[in-house]
């Protein structure tokens, strides 16, 4: 009925499960919980690409805690790391990191390395939650968590003065947190599965006073995050307003819109944001530090801004582009 009412606006989820059976996945389940698939049909490395560390080539430490980069001369030599008790080396030409946007900026800072913007800028989406009940049409459909993707408040003129937003169509495992303490199903006879949960995720801007620091404790980053930046709260408020235009399409009974934000998303952005100018920049377009050619700062730390989309698959994308740039093929 969305698809209906906004053509090219709404989509169903793209997914990472098994629709059928492959050589290391059952097909999917169809219980719509995704976090932690029952029965491993949802992709992951271990599923999927664990034959890459039976590569003799590869060494794959567990328990090892980076502690530092070791640098001589403007070039990377290694990183320096603990293990059970013990502090050693692990040597190399070229230097990867790839532990997120908070412990990426963490470990550079802990090796001396310093930029105005290491560790600064950053941020993440901010979303608001409904419930909508139905009047006569069932929801709850489909084997994955979220279901839908609305793109209805993604462009527009309207981003010159307040943020995009993404409105994702929640399935029975996430609706079993609803906002205001509703259940997941309608405690009306005949009209259990006549309500639908929509999240608005919507950007954010960068801020420079957002930041990942050094604390007293060496192994542990200190993070400052503070409040929403007017952009994206123009777009929350202005959110309820917009609610008849969005449900034209449905046969509405009621509309709860939570008027708590999250706290955060879990897409943590921009902490070593990428460019081609190294004085307003940490890395380069191929996500190489300016200054130490041999180091390659991977993760969503690299974005200079934020959009309501999920960030997984660029990242990966941009981590795919860094190879092709240092090895010469695709």
């Amino acid at each position: 009925m969305l698809q209906a009412a906004f053509p090219g606006r709404y989509f169903a989820q793209p997914t990472a499960r098994a629709r059928q059976k492959t050589d290391h996945r059952p097909a999917c389940c169809a219980t719509g919980t995704c976090t932690i698939c029952p029965v491993n049909a949802k992709f992951t490395i271990l599923n999927e690409m664990a034959g890459l560390y039976a590569d003799p080539r590869v060494t794959l430490l567990t328990g090892a805690t980076a502690e530092a980069i070791e640098t001589t001369g403007g070039v990377a030599s290694g990183v320096v790391y603990r293990r059970d008790g013990a502090t050693e080396t692990a040597r190399g030409d070229l230097i990867g990191l790839g532990a997120n946007a908070l412990f990426n900026p963490h470990l550079l800072l802990r090796s001396g390395f310093d930029h105005p913007l290491l560790g600064r800028r950053l941020h993440d989406q901010v979303a608001l939650g409904s419930v909508i009940d139905l009047d006569g049409v069932d929801n709850y459909n489909g084997s994955t968590s979220i279901t839908g993707h609305g793109y209805m408040l993604y462009d527009g003129d309207h981003r010159r003065e307040r943020a995009a937003c993404l409105i994702e169509s929640l399935n029975t495992a996430h609706a079993a947190r609803l906002p205001f303490g509703l259940p997941a199903l309608r405690n009306v006879r005949g009209r259990h599965r006549q309500r639908m949960v929509l999240k608005f995720i919507f950007e954010d801007l960068p801020n420079e006073e957002n930041r990942v620091m050094l604390g007293d404790d060496p192994a542990r980053p200190v993070v400052v995050h503070g409040p929403r930046s007017d952009y994206a709260r123009r777009s929350m408020d202005a959110l309820p307003g917009l609610l008849d235009e969005l449900f034209r399409g449905l046969p509405v009974e009621e509309v709860r819109l939570d008027p708590t934000p999250t706290a955060n998303e879990g897409h943590i952005l921009g902490t070593t944001v990428m460019g081609d100018d190294p004085a307003t920049s940490v890395i380069d377009r191929h996500l190489i530090h300016h200054t130490v050619r041999n180091l390659v700062v991977l993760g969503s730390g690299a974005f200079p801004t934020g959009s309501p989309a999920n960030p997984t698959l660029t990242l990966a994308a941009l981590s795919l582009w860094a190879a092709e740039h240092l090895f010469g093929r695709s």
